[in-house]
């Protein structure tokens, strides 16, 4: 396999563990008993649509003005209070982008788009695989997780555990940060 397709693998072999209990014993799903999608199209287009906004008034050159937070904040809080947006909301916040913006906007969504279509062309690299081979990456995978977690912390040489660059509000969900991003914004 390239380079490329055992990340991607390793990637999904990673979330599989986790997604799947971390060695849980018990039996496993029929398609009956699989859970249903825990968010909606509508939800995650707006969850989509609420990070890229909040990343974007990071970057230089492409922040919200004053004039668009007091357009935006009404619908951003509707939608966030129903936890879906409509096509027609979207549609008006994408209107009230200026060109720069909605290149931004287009861009990640594009970006997006490529990620989800390589993780579905890759479960089927996965459901190729023999089970030795599966049995192998997890072998693999997990002998680096371990070693990962036994290095210990040199905390005599100042360093934190929390990183520093962690992004401000990150305990906060992005429908939160965006809302008080725009309060800010209005004043």
């Amino acid at each position: 396999m390239p380079m490329n397709s055992v990340w991607r693998f390793i990637l999904i072999v990673f979330v599989l563990i986790f997604a799947g209990g971390c060695g849980n014993d018990a039996e496993p799903e029929t398609a009956e008993q699989a859970p249903q999608e825990v968010q909606t199209l509508s939800e995650k287009q707006m969850v989509l649509l609420f990070q890229i906004l909040v990343q974007m008034d990071k970057k230089e050159g492409l922040s919200i003005s004053k004039a668009q937070a007091n357009k935006m904040l009404p619908i951003i809080r509707k939608n966030s209070s129903q936890g879906e947006m409509t096509n027609k909301d979207l549609n008006m916040i994408l209107e009230m982008l200026n060109p720069p913006q909605k290149l931004y906007y287009d861009d990640v969504q594009e970006q997006f788009n490529k990620r989800i279509q390589a993780v579905n062309e890759n479960k089927t690299e996965a459901d190729e695989m023999t089970d030795e081979e599966r049995e192998q990456l997890i072998r693999n995978f997990k002998q680096r997780r371990s070693e990962k977690e036994s290095k210990p912390i040199d905390m005599s040489a100042g360093t934190s555990v929390m990183p520093e660059d962690e992004p401000a509000g990150c305990n906060k969900n992005v429908e939160q940060q965006l809302i008080e991003l725009l309060e800010i914004k209005q004043k």
